[in-house]
C-alpha cells in the first residue's frame, strides 16, 4: 500500500498568492505597454504625449524591477530613452541606449530582441541629430 503524503496547504496558499501577483503584474505591464505605444506614437508629434508615455515607461520600470527580469527593466530603459529623444533630450538618451546596449551584448543569454530595439532607437536618434543640425 503506498505511503499517504501530507498536503501543506499553507505553502500552497503561498505559492497561489505568489503566482497570482505575478499574473497581475504581467497583466499591468502588458496594460502599461499598450497604453504606453499608443502615447509614445503620439509623442511624435506633441512634446505633451512624449512626456506621458516616459511616465508609463518608468512605471513599467517598477514593475519590472518588482519581477526580477532584467532583460524587461533594460526594456523600460531603452521605452524610456525613445521619450526622450522625442522630448529632443538627445545627450541622455544616448548615454541610455548605449548603456542599455552594452549590458544586452554582455548578458549571459543573448536577447535578440533587445539588441534590434537597442539598433532600431539608435537609429532613430541618429535621425534626430541630423535634423537638429540641418536646422541649425
Amino acid at each position: 500500500m503506498p505511503k499517504k503524503e501530507i498536503i501543506d496547504y499553507a505553502w500552497g496558499y503561498r505559492l497561489y498568492n505568489l503566482v497570482a501577483q505575478r499574473c497581475e503584474l504581467d497583466c499591468a505591464m502588458n496594460t502599461l505597454s499598450t497604453i504606453g505605444g499608443a502615447y509614445s506614437a503620439l509623442g511624435n508629434d506633441k512634446i505633451d504625449f512624449a512626456l506621458e508615455a516616459g511616465k508609463i515607461s518608468l512605471n513599467q520600470f517598477k514593475i519590472a524591477l518588482h519581477l526580477g527580469d532584467p532583460m524587461t527593466v533594460l526594456r523600460c530603459k531603452l521605452y524610456y530613452s525613445l521619450s526622450l529623444i522625442q522630448m529632443g533630450q538627445l545627450k541622455t538618451a544616448r548615454i541610455i541606449i548605449k548603456k542599455q546596449f552594452d549590458i544586452a551584448k554582455s548578458a549571459s543569454v543573448l536577447d535578440k530582441r533587445v539588441i534590434s530595439m537597442c539598433y532600431g532607437i539608435w537609429s532613430r536618434l541618429q535621425h534626430e541629430y541630423k535634423i537638429k543640425k540641418l536646422s541649425l
